[in-house]
């Protein structure tokens, strides 16, 4: 998805995402459809490689964990067109873990939580691949006084 939005080849994600979905693109018995948000794209379907991408648009100062309607709706919507066997949803932490509990989809659902395993539990993996900028604008001035969001997440898993 990165390489046909030319942001490059890394992506938003990380490169172990990458390497998983080529080598499940790479099994002859398995269609592999990918659904993503991402900030500052256009909404697009597209096949490349064997594998369907769906992008859901988000806009550019939108928070990296954010969630809006509009979003979980898109990604219901592309999981009504794929028609998958099996949604593996990668990290509970954005709005797809939410497909399962919002809508009527029948689908069995495996969602990763790679984050609490082994040395990944560590504190200085908390956020993963996101750089010091993008922590800061996930944080709303609002979620300070409440308690609420990823730098409380993090104080409090910690303190």
């Amino acid at each position: 998805m990165a390489r046909h939005a030319g942001t490059g080849s890394e992506g938003y994600g990380g490169h172990w995402i990458t390497q998983l979905a080529e080598h499940v693109a790479s099994v002859n018995e398995i269609e592999l459809g990918i659904v993503t948000a991402y900030p500052d794209l256009r909404e697009a379907h597209f096949s490349e490689d064997g594998v369907e991408y769906f992008v859901i648009p988000q806009p550019s100062r939108y928070p990296a964990f954010g969630m809006r309607a509009i979003d979980l709706e898109k990604c219901l919507a592309a999981i009504e067109q794929f028609k998958p066997d099996l949604i593996h949803i990668h990290g509970s932490e954005r709005f797809y873990g939410l497909i399962k509990v919002t809508s009527t989809i029948q689908v069995p659902v495996l969602i990763s939580i790679q984050g609490l395993l082994g040395p990944f539990s560590m504190r200085r993996h908390f956020f993963g691949t996101l750089s010091l900028f993008e922590i800061l604008k996930s944080i709303r001035l609002i979620e300070l006084p409440v308690r609420y969001g990823l730098a409380w997440q993090y104080y409090d898993a910690w303190k």
